[in-house]
């Protein structure tokens, strides 16, 4: 896929839930003086002729006077997530990003080679717009959104959900997230009975999963993890539009077996198993904790690396997000990990197509044409020194074969 960048002028206060004393604020979406934001009412009459472009440097330029162009359901974007990424995508080469955003993209000074810059737990949707087609074709990269004012389209490969028959031509972020806020749920996921007017089909069955996030988690994780605490029902909510797919054991019914419980706990990376069940955990491999309890949640989302314990309850299960991001990564099928290829570390390196590192690393087969420094951004940054030196993928973590 092809992206058209544009910068943005339009950044709200959006809705942050906060897990410190379980207090919510919420500021834009539940606001409905904030309607505008989202919804263009201005009639036929009031619009006249001219154009309006937005340049490199976020400034909107002119031609006469600007056209109001009347989109379905009067948004101002053309359609529902062009709407939403004039919020939640980053300006062009921002690097501090807020934590509402879910689209960047920097043009790096020294490879000349696009990088996203986000670092949320679901991913940065700007990887749907890198890739190898020979090797790495962006599309399979994440949820392919229709943003026609960002370049996204429908995926050209699946005419449905992937197990199931939600129409492709319709995925938008709406599709998962209830942007008026009718309840709330984990980022505002819809609930049982959610169906956009706009999305042709049956309305969600399954309820919105339970988790808890720490505050900040749009961040590098180079020296310290982000952790989601998952609680329960993420999978089963999953399957709103994935009823079929049986792809690997998820859900409530997917506890951790005793075995996979030794082998996450004592894993730190390829032929070493001298870990500890308290500094077990990694937001490349997060579990779902089987729980409820937001009290017992919330203590456990962090990003200072006080909360790293690996399972131990018995009541821990895989879950969808166990292996894939759930708007985009860098990988096929949205992957947390590369796992096409044979090894994530070369020789202590990461491998990579540029001149630096081992000749091993620039096999295509391993660094799936990307840069080190994209695969470096793949992993939230981490050094390649947090792996083994030869680091093979993270299904290891619980099903160990090297």
């Amino acid at each position: 896929m092809k992206i058209s960048i544009i910068p943005y002028l339009l950044v709200f206060v959006i809705a942050i839930t906060l897990h410190d004393g379980e207090k919510t604020v919420y500021a834009f979406h539940e606001n409905t003086d904030n309607c505008t934001g989202c919804h263009n009412w201005a009639t036929a009459s009031a619009t006249s002729s001219g154009t309006a472009t937005i340049n490199t440097s976020g400034q909107i330029t002119s031609s006469g006077a600007t056209t109001v162009t009347h989109h379905p359901y009067n948004l101002i974007g053309s359609d529902q997530s062009s709407t939403c990424l004039r919020c939640h995508a980053a300006p062009y080469n921002q690097m501090l990003l807020s934590e509402y955003y879910v689209m960047s993209i920097i043009t790096s000074s020294t490879t000349n080679t696009n990088v996203p810059a986000g670092r949320t737990p679901g991913g940065d949707f700007a990887w749907l717009t890198i890739g190898d087609a020979d090797v790495n074709d962006a599309t399979y990269h994440g949820h392919n959104i229709v943003a026609q004012d960002y370049g996204l389209d429908a995926s050209p490969v699946y005419p449905e959900a992937p197990g199931g028959s939600y129409p492709s031509s319709y995925l938008a972020c709406t599709s998962c997230h209830d942007p008026h806020g009718t309840t709330v749920s984990y980022r505002r996921l819809g609930g049982i009975g959610y169906l956009p007017k706009s999305t042709p089909g049956k309305a969600f069955t399954k309820a919105a999963p339970i988790a808890v996030a720490p505050l900040i988690y749009n961040r590098s994780e180079a020296s310290t993890d982000t952790r989601v605490a998952y609680g329960k029902g993420m999978s089963e909510w999953c399957q709103n539009c994935h009823p079929l797919d049986r792809s690997h054991p998820a859900g409530a019914n997917a506890i951790l077996r005793r075995e996979v419980v030794s082998n996450y706990n004592t894993f730190i990376g390829s032929g070493n198993y001298t870990g500890k069940q308290a500094t077990a955990y990694t937001s490349l491999v997060p579990f779902e904790e089987g729980s409820d309890d937001y009290a017992l949640l919330s203590s456990h989302a962090r990003i200072d690396n006080s909360q790293m314990g690996g399972p131990n309850t018995g009541n821990e299960n895989v879950m969808c997000l166990t292996c894939h991001r759930a708007h985009a990564s860098a990988w096929p099928q949205m992957f947390r990990w590369n796992f096409k290829s044979d090894y994530i570390v070369v020789n202590g390196e990461y491998p990579g197509i540029d001149d630096a590192g081992t000749e091993r690393g620039k096999d295509r087969r391993l660094n799936l044409g990307y840069t080190q420094q994209q695969v470096q951004a793949a992993y939230y940054d981490r050094p390649a020194s947090m792996f083994a030196e030869w680091q093979k993928n993270l299904c290891n973590k619980c099903h160990p074969k090297d």
